[in-house]
């Protein structure tokens, strides 16, 4: 037997996967008098539809949130903080006066004696005033901060569409949060004016950011379209072990060379954060739409997950 005659106008989604992929709720009438026998049709189907329902109680389909790709402006704003901290800290770099915690007397900056934390210092060791790289180096530091929580939102929608776990999606959103607001404080407080403050900043920060890159590793891994970008998350979590493991054993070894595995090692994995952290940006807006088409086409008719 044939399709029922359906009599019954449906407004469905008005942009999908383009333009500003945003998309619009739904009141579409119920389904519960409606053939086929096949069980519960999917809710793609009825952009196919040339007849409608019978006259029924109207049901409300429940919506995913908002496309993260449609809010573009919080990863472009990432993406372009990404590019000014690379670019702010290696001019940083050449304008820093000079002098190590080790040796005072150098003159510039010493990839090899002078850590991250001291382009943020009023004063350097050797006493110099530090006008250029401080600014430069707090500007860096906290943009990144805060473009990291104003795109908390666009990260937890991501990761709940990847995995389908509320939980995980919250998680990302307060490790996203509260990484970019110790980030900020990082770059508040200076290491030769508040050292205590900034040591704490800056450590809770990277531990945050391990917390905020192993939350959305999981919902990566639970979804087959996003499971490659968690690979690269391993990679990266790889990479910060061993760092830790060079610095405990060399500093063992020869403390000369254990600071100076740590400090150039400090640079190595903040500029490999910040580019893990952009890849996993971009990959966020190339694989939100076919997210967002997967949940699609997983709502029956009566709003229901299939």
């Amino acid at each position: 037997t044939g399709p029922m005659p359906m009599n019954a106008s449906i407004t469905y989604w008005r942009k999908l996967l383009g333009g500003s992929n945003r998309w619009t709720a739904t009141t579409v009438r119920d389904a519960t008098a409606c053939q086929p026998s096949t069980g519960s049709l999917r809710a793609a189907s009825w952009l196919s539809m040339k007849h409608a329902l019978p006259t029924r109680p109207a049901v409300r389909i429940p919506t995913w949130p908002q496309d993260p790709a449609a809010g573009a402006w919080q990863i472009n704003l990432l993406l372009f903080a990404a590019a000014e901290f690379i670019v702010l800290t290696l001019v940083a770099m050449f304008t820093y006066p000079g002098g190590t915690m080790f040796d005072r007397g150098t003159h510039g900056y010493r990839f090899l004696g002078n850590p991250f934390s001291d382009l943020g210092m009023t004063h350097t060791w050797s006493g110099a005033a530090n006008p250029i790289s401080q600014p430069l180096f707090a500007v860096a530091l906290g943009t990144v901060g805060l473009a990291l929580a104003l795109s908390s939102w666009n990260w937890a929608t991501f990761v709940r569409r990847a995995s389908g776990s509320t939980v995980a999606g919250a998680a990302t959103q307060v490790f996203a949060v509260a990484c970019g607001t110790c980030f900020a404080g990082t770059a508040l407080s200076p290491a030769d004016l508040h050292p205590a403050a900034h040591a704490t900043f800056i450590q809770d920060a990277f531990l945050l950011l391990l917390c905020f890159v192993a939350a959305m590793s999981y919902g990566q891994w639970r979804n087959p379209l996003t499971r490659g970008h968690a690979k690269v998350n391993a990679a990266y979590f790889g990479c910060v072990f061993v760092y830790f493991a060079l610095c405990l054993t060399t500093l063992q070894i020869d403390i000369g060379v254990g600071v100076a595995t740590g400090v150039v090692g400090q640079k190595i994995i903040v500029y490999l954060s910040i580019v893990n952290l952009v890849y996993q940006a971009r990959a966020l807006v190339r694989v939100s739409p076919r997210l967002a088409a997967d949940r699609l086409e997983s709502i029956d008719l009566r709003g229901q997950p299939i």
